[in-house]
């Protein structure tokens, strides 16, 4: 570039009181520089110059100038330099393409332009950089951290599964801090609404392990959980499952003696540990768990989808039905009187009840297992056909029946009627409950007998005009009754031991049996079925549900003086 081409720099040249000194031409130092660069356009370096800072580091970073003298490569070094330098501070305005300044010069030069900038008002290089970065309509998301939170919110709440939704609140501070909102939970819910995503279901035994079980056999669905526990209360075996009510889980430090409890859900990682129980212990109590409304409401509408409304005051009750008192308590009275405990989470406190039943009954003969069904909670006797239900969350003040009233004596123990139900023998044979379980909002018992290889299935639901229970306070009734008759082929005739084990919560069709350690899934209606588990490790016993909803319930809050020691919240 010649004199002529830039008054400012011959203003400046002539301005000096000495000539400058020689220096080396441009084409000379930079030709062999040039020569060995790869990575970007040479002809463009050569004939227009250096003209932003990243020629400058390409040309730096690139160049192997191994035939200059060592004066030669100080100045190429330095008038690269220059040239890095002049275009951050002083705005690429200059071209270097044939000769080149002194850094002294060079320095004043850009002096002289700030000093030219600040005059006329404009503003400097820093300040435009500035005002571009953090111009909205100039910036652009590089990442998706720098997405609004609305966008953000929209990503995450389309996640398949609320599972996936809680691995991400571990991302940052921020996508905790959204995922916790009430407008993500609605938002959440929503969606998952409007694809009609299916609820699923899941079974686990008393050890927490799922069943069927999954591979591998070691990882258990609660195993994670319960070592938080562990590790926090000291415990040297593992907690046991005592109860569910839809995806929270009931479970107690020990089987027996029974007198420490944890709440706890295992999609979440959360629990709470409840006071220690008011009364001794006892070898065996009867544990119900059930909360008095669902954490979130979604009703359909026409137009808008589903409305969805989050329970914050979700109340959770523990009840512990004692062995009754043989001295309070006579074989040949018709009543029968237990003591109840029962547990709030919005006290956080125990309270000691007394239930009376209008008929007497074995208390040996109940099973340990329960179940919630329209605010009741039932168990069920392994020898007569018998339910037994109480409704914790009855308020006495408006019963209507008078047989069912209740009476506070002077210390406080307020005594509730026992909810009484005896079901007839729907069969002309004897009639066991092998099997007890919920699907879709109805209640299922099952008898299987193992030498016909033959089905009996009761459903269960509110009275209505079909057939009705026995006892004035009875609130189910029976309905639906189907006999079922599998394929012979299944398993052979002889000394084998073929056991019901459950039904499939999401499928009321598939029947599991176990058959001498063997787990066979069996289509009841098609009458398919194949052995899918061999030597199944989950012992046989009892296995309680636990469901998935579309957004998972939070462990409740206790107060402030009721937490039993610890909680993961």
């Amino acid at each position: 570039m010649g004199e002529s081409e830039n008054p400012l720099l011959n203003e400046f040249g002539s301005s000096q009181s000495t000539p400058p000194e020689p220096v080396p031409i441009a084409d000379q130092c930079l030709k062999p520089t040039l020569d060995d660069c790869t990575s970007f356009n040479r002809n463009r370096i050569a004939d227009y110059g250096i003209q932003s800072s990243r020629d400058a580091k390409r040309v730096a970073g690139s160049a192997k100038i191994s035939e200059l003298s060592n004066k030669n490569r100080t100045l190429s070094s330095n008038t690269l330099m220059s040239s890095e330098q002049e275009i951050e501070c002083g705005g690429a305005s200059m071209k270097l393409a044939s000769g080149f300044l002194k850094q002294k010069q060079f320095e004043e030069d850009i002096q002289c332009r700030k000093r030219s900038q600040s005059s006329l008002g404009l503003p400097t290089s820093s300040q435009l950089k500035r005002s571009k970065i953090s111009s909205p309509a100039e910036r652009r998301p590089s990442s998706i951290d720098d997405l609004p939170d609305t966008a953000l919110v929209e990503i995450l709440c389309r996640l398949p599964s609320s599972k996936f939704v809680f691995q991400c609140q571990c991302v940052s501070k921020r996508w905790r801090t959204l995922i916790s909102d009430p407008y993500f939970i609605g938002r959440f819910v929503h969606i998952q609404g409007y694809r009609k995503t299916p609820k699923m279901c899941t079974l686990i035994s008393q050890k927490g392990e799922e069943f069927p079980p999954k591979m591998p056999w070691s990882s258990k669905l609660l195993t994670p959980v319960f070592k938080q526990i562990m590790s926090f209360h000291s415990l040297r075996k593992q907690p046991v499952v005592v109860a569910t009510y839809n995806d929270l889980v009931l479970c107690c430090a020990t089987e027996d003696y029974q007198r420490n409890y944890y709440i706890c859900n295992a999609y979440t990682m959360q629990w709470v540990a409840l006071p220690p129980t008011p009364g001794r212990c006892h070898d065996r109590v009867l544990v119900g768990f059930i909360c008095d409304i669902p954490y979130y409401n979604s009703k359909k509408e026409d137009w808008k989808g589903h409305n969805v409304q989050l329970n914050a005051k979700c109340v959770c009750n523990v009840v512990r039905i004692l062995p009754p008192d043989e001295s309070a308590n006579d074989e040949k009275c018709d009543s029968l009187k237990l003591s109840v405990e029962i547990f709030s989470s919005e006290t956080g406190e125990w309270r000691e009840s007394v239930v009376a039943s209008p008929r007497y009954f074995d208390f040996d003969d109940l099973e340990d297992i329960s179940f919630a069904y329209n605010g009741m909670l039932y168990w069920t006797s392994d020898e007569d056909l018998l339910f037994v239900g109480l409704g914790p969350f009855n308020d006495n003040n408006t019963t209507t029946s008078s047989s069912s009233s209740s009476s506070s004596n002077g210390d406080g123990v307020i005594d509730h009627k026992l909810h009484f139900t005896v079901f007839e023998e729907p069969l002309n044979g004897p009639f066991v409950v092998e099997y007890l379980g919920m699907f879709a909002g109805c209640v299922r018992m099952c008898d299987f007998k193992e030498a016909t290889k033959t089905l009996y299935v009761w459903e269960l639901k509110e009275q209505d005009h079909d057939r009705m229970v026995d006892g004035a306070a009875g609130r189910l009734c029976l309905t639906n009754h189907r006999v079922y008759q599998l394929d012979p082929k299944m398993y052979p005739d002889g000394p084998f031991t073929c056991e019901m084990q459950a039904f499939d919560p999401n499928n009321k069709d598939i029947l599991y049996l176990r058959l001498d350690g063997d787990i066979i899934k069996c289509n009841i209606h098609t009458k398919k079925w194949s052995r899918i588990v061999r030597r199944c490790p989950v012992r046989n016993g009892d296995y309680w549900p636990v469901e998935l909803p579309w957004w998972p319930t939070p462990v409740p809050r206790l107060p402030q003086h009721a937490h039993g020691g610890g909680t993961s919240s």
